[in-house]
């Protein structure tokens, strides 16, 4: 049988201390693991220099758009791309998932995530076990002290609320979703095949869970019910709802979350015509707007 051939692709911004974390958690992943992909969108704080101290980025080369650098450690390639602007999360994955999926390594899978996510020992081999049953596997992530942090799970497409999922769901070691989050989901080639590369319109927030919408048009995404991934946020970032901790959002995000609504109904009711009532949509963002704008100011 032919063994998988993965990459990683991690984006990053201004976080070289978590990024480094996140590249050691890669390197200790199993062999099946040929290649990282590090895209830094510009960053302000001497990212490049220190991930030079640490010796994952070796001689530079110059191109129009990006700085370029290989390096190989633990019989795998770390490719370094500095952006020559910072093109956003959604930019970032549209960059890195575009090299990856041109490169003569023809990899089969795609490990996607951001630098505030570390994988944990084994996350790879453990979310392999599920790929006869998905091109979508999403992990479960957890604090630094253990607490399982869940993520929202289920889009309901009258409102285009996201929701999380109910415990009575998880069988088998999963769930099953309709998005995704790229805090370390891993997709096949073969969906990248039919939905193209996350959208850079996007910039920031929602790039994820529409194309994680348009895979689960292709495949049963998957959600893991077992943390493979470390959150390295401090729980003061998090607010407890339902019992359960999700990450608050930062005034700059509100931003684009209050901007992002329509764009996500816009790019879901492209793709899929059917599913979307913009009614409804128009409505509820009516309600949306002022939500998080007050959460934003007040909580």
């Amino acid at each position: 049988m032919k063994q998988d051939n993965v990459c990683a692709i991690v984006v990053t911004y201004n976080r070289k201390e978590m990024l480094v974390e996140t590249i050691e958690g890669l390197l200790k992943q199993d062999k099946i693991l040929k290649t990282i992909y590090l895209i830094d969108n510009n960053s302000s704080d001497n990212t490049k220099e220190f991930l030079e101290q640490k010796g994952f980025v070796g001689k530079i080369k110059d191109y129009e758009d990006y700085l370029f650098s290989l390096v190989k450690i633990n019989e795998k390639d770390i490719k370094y791309y500095r952006l020559k602007e910072n093109i956003g999360g959604s930019g970032g994955f549209n960059f890195g998932l575009s090299k990856a999926y041109e490169d003569e390594e023809n990899f089969d899978w795609f490990w996607l995530m951001d630098d505030d996510v570390e994988p944990l020992d084994k996350a790879l081999n453990k979310m392999l076990e599920f790929k006869e049953i998905s091109g979508c596997i999403i992990p479960s992530k957890r604090a630094k002290d253990g607490e399982i942090l869940h993520w929202w799970g289920w889009l309901n497409l009258r409102n285009l609320r996201e929701y999380p999922i109910p415990e009575e769901n998880f069988k088998e070691g999963f769930a099953y979703v309709n998005i995704m989050c790229f805090e370390g989901a891993l997709i096949s080639r073969n969906i990248v095949n039919k939905i193209g590369f996350p959208d850079i319109e996007f910039f920031i927030y929602g790039d994820d869970l529409v194309y994680g919408f348009k895979a689960s048009k292709f495949t049963n995404n998957i959600y893991l019910t077992e943390p493979l991934f470390l959150k390295k946020l401090k729980k003061k970032n998090f607010h407890k709802r339902y019992g359960k901790y999700f990450p608050f959002a930062s005034l700059g995000l509100t931003y684009y979350l209050i901007r992002n609504y329509l764009l996500k109904a816009k790019k879901i009711k492209e793709f899929s015509p059917d599913e979307i009532n913009m009614k409804y949509v128009y409505s509820y963002h009516f309600y949306y707007f002022f939500k998080q704008l007050f959460k934003a100011i007040f909580i």
